[in-house]
């Protein structure tokens, strides 16, 4: 009964609320509006109750004024009047983010990607509040991709309650713009009911590859289906954007089914050797208007579906090149790029177009990327992701700043870099390129894996509003007070001593332990220029604030709560595998010495794989204590979702995980896949140094340990490790060890 009678004063509250704006304000708010409106005056009332107990007579009033804001962009203001504070927003999503703004700024509440800190008090002082905030970019958005492999990381795996968590944080943070592209829709039976039947999610999908390319199911796609809907209605009634993609969509993971490929038997376009090899895989042939109307049907079906016409965002002819010959390559993809576009016009008139970036970073050279952006109609929005690109170009070398409407991104990282590796310094200067830039409309996170790095998510958040906070030091310091108060100050001081290891420790988005392992041994060969990724002497003495660390984590009560939990983690993981990639580095330069000829190395070699052993053994035990980094974890999540039909899903999921893009921080794999193939791999290779060959060792020796660990059973893949505060600290302690930087540190 008291919950019930709860539920109503918030129910009366709400209704007060926008009755009070309706009363004073006509004509009558669009539907739209009025949804997002009545959102923002639950958000208030229930996290007022959660606050003080009290759940009626809140001296907040809500409204919605376009005049407060001064560029169009997203405004609100938070005022005192008469003992009663006022938020006015711009549209109805502003008010909403006045809402969250009032309840962290009096309330003390916490806002993370992983669930609220939400303090307990008698009231909440809304005197003398004089705040106007208003954001200097239209869009801010963040993307979900389509990799699989850990539940906290992939958004694929996600289920409604998951979804919902993601969508207040991003209203929390202020975001506006989500993008789904996970891959995993029933677009074509929506699109060609009579051609693209819904496969049977007990089997195997034809046409797959392996790696990330084995695309199988876990959750029937009608069930998808269902989800998407209910997590777009969620998004769309908080007042958040998103794109429908349009143009040439099929990828590795935007599959085509084999049905539509066997009925329709599209022609695909031409491509150079050594692109996409499955026909699921391939893009069809857009010179051809059969084609281009085919993939329309999937815009369209996606925009009736799931989303709503203003954003249509394209890939362009993304990572494929049509010929080996530069030229002809370039001009080829400014027509077929042009031609989706003008379609576009066509069809939906109203709606902005996008171009993705990324299909510009594949072009490699900033001249033939002027060249393509000069044949682009100039109201097409530049939908850059990578302005902490280090590699090929980036827009700084477009001459887009200032020309035409672009928008800043922030990658962080590929698939495998699952821990903290945000650039601050590099983004932070690249900031300043937007600061007075009105051409610039956006500031968005486009990352392949969520919630990589919490502090860099939350760095990026706060600059996607203003882009006006490049000192990390202070979104470390708020977070920190906010997120666990009783050791704010201890493990800002941790994370101040963690991102430059972090950063300066790997400058590529895609480095970690276990990577090289998968990739270049993988293959057979190693490379000479994948090693002295960061000069010798800058390296001395990196590790030396290692045992300060550890004795730090080991302090803290492992036990007080999952936020802590979580970040102490974090934290260890970060130096466990910069010190593994360090050694790692250090062995494969002893092996190019033998090369080159000197024969002590070989002695160093070998001394140097059994400290690279021991690194990634304690890295191992490190991962072993939380579920964020278990493949069975993860899919005991999932099939509590809804029940996994295949029953080789569990051998699917490893195949997506342990491939030499995706290898990462795995517990299972890396007890199961890693050190063995690893040990292996070695052993090879200490034989063929023992007796003077220098021949490369052929691709694929790593197959059959990759294979192994795909066959292996559920319960054989599963570790039995204690995930404890004794077992925290011996992992700890190992880690110390093998690192060689000082001795175990007293508990």
């Amino acid at each position: 009964m008291r919950r019930i009678l709860q539920r109503l004063a918030l129910c009366v509250f709400a209704a007060v609320a926008a009755a009070s704006y309706a009363q004073a304000h006509k004509p009558i708010l669009p539907a739209h509006e009025a949804q997002t409106l009545s959102v923002a005056s639950d958000e208030l009332c229930r996290y007022w109750h959660l606050i003080t107990g009290k759940a009626s007579n809140v001296p907040v009033r809500l409204r919605i004024d376009p005049a407060v804001s001064k560029s169009g962009n997203d405004a609100y203001t938070i005022v005192t009047e008469n003992d009663t504070a006022v938020i006015a927003g711009s549209n109805a999503r502003s008010v909403l983010y006045g809402v969250y703004d009032l309840l962290e700024r009096r309330g003390g509440c916490g806002w993370f990607w992983d669930g609220d800190r939400i303090p307990k008090k008698k009231s909440i002082n809304v005197s003398k509040l004089n705040v106007h905030e208003e954001s200097k970019f239209e869009y801010r958005g963040i993307r979900y991709f389509a990799h699989r492999g850990l539940a906290r990381f992939q958004a694929e795996h996600w289920g409604f309650e998951d979804w919902k968590r993601e969508i207040d944080w991003c209203m929390k943070k202020r975001l506006n713009l989500m993008m789904l592209r996970i891959g995993q829709d029933d677009l074509f039976q929506k699109a060609f009911p009579g051609d693209c039947d819904y496969p049977d999610a007990s089997k195997a999908l034809p046409g797959q590859g392996k790696g990330y390319d084995n695309r199988s199911l876990f959750w029937p796609l009608e069930f998808r289906g269902e989800l998407r809907k209910k997590v777009m209605d969620y998004a769309f009634r908080r007042g958040m954007m998103a794109p429908s993609d349009f143009g040439t969509m099929t990828h590795w993971y935007s599959r085509t089914p084999q049905d539509f490929l066997d009925k329709k038997k599209p022609d695909f376009l031409p491509q150079a050797p050594g692109a996409y090899g499955e026909p699921s895989g391939l893009v069809w042939d857009i010179r051809n208007p059969e084609w281009m109307d085919a993939y329309w049907r999937i815009t369209d079906a996606d925009v009736r579906e799931y989303g709503r016409p203003g954003l249509l965002h394209t890939i362009g002819i993304a990572e494929r090149h049509i010929s080996t010959n530069r030229e002809e390559n370039l001009a080829m993809k400014v027509k077929l790029t042009r031609s989706m576009l003008a379609e576009a016009k066509r069809r939906y008139p109203r709606s902005k177009r996008l171009l993705a970036g990324w299909d510009l970073y594949c072009m490699k050279k900033p001249q033939e990327v002027k060249a393509f952006l000069k044949n682009i109609p100039e109201d097409v929005i530049v939908w850059d992701y990578e302005a902490d690109a280090s590699i090929n170009t980036w827009f700084g070398e477009w001459d887009i700043i200032g020309r035409r409407p672009y928008v800043f991104g922030v990658f962080m990282a590929y698939e495998a870099g699952l821990d903290s590796r945000t650039d601050y310094t590099k983004i932070a200067a690249r900031q300043k390129l937007i600061e007075n830039d009105p051409m610039c409309k956006g500031y968005i996170l486009w990352p392949e894996s969520s919630h990589v790095d919490s502090i860099g998510i939350e760095w990026v958040a706060k600059n996607a509003w203003r882009a006006d906070k490049p000192a990390v030091s202070a979104t470390v310091t708020d977070y920190c007070a906010r997120r666990y108060p009783d050791e704010a100050k201890k493990m800002a001081g941790l994370w101040m001593k963690t991102i430059p290891v972090s950063t300066n420790m790997q400058n590529v988005w895609r480095w970690n332990a276990f990577l090289p392992v998968l990739r270049e041994m993988g293959e057979g060969r190693i490379k000479r220029k994948e090693l002295g990724r960061w000069p010798e002497a800058k390296r001395k003495g990196f590790f030396a604030g290692l045992p300060e660390v550890v004795a730090a984590l080991k302090s803290m009560d492992w036990d007080k709560d999952e936020f802590l939990k979580r970040d102490m983690i974090d934290i260890a993981r970060v130096w466990a595998d910069r010190v593994a990639v360090d050694a790692e580095n250090e062995m494969f330069r002893e092996y190019f010495k033998w090369v080159d000829g000197d024969k002590k190395a070989l002695g160093r070699f070998a001394e140097l794989v059994e400290v690279v052993y021991a690194r990634l053994d304690a890295l191992a035990a490190l991962l072993a204590q939380h579920a964020d980094f278990s493949l069975c974890d993860t899919y005991e999540r999932i099939a509590k979702e809804y029940p996994v039909a295949y029953p080789g899903f569990m051998s699917v999921l490893v195949d997506n995980s342990a491939n030499s893009y995706c290898a990462s921080h795995h517990a299972e794999l890396a007890r199961h896949c890693y050190l063995p193939a690893f040990r292996h791999f070695t052993d090879l290779l200490k034989a063929k140094m023992a007796a003077g060959d220098k021949t490369p060792l052929k691709r694929g020796v790593l197959e059959d340990v990759r294979k192994r660990a795909i066959d292996m059973s559920y319960s054989t893949l599963k570790l039995d490790e204690p995930r404890t505060r004794e077992s925290f600290n011996r992992a700890l302690d190992a880690v110390l060890a093998a690192s060689g930087e000082g001795e175990n540190v007293g508990r």
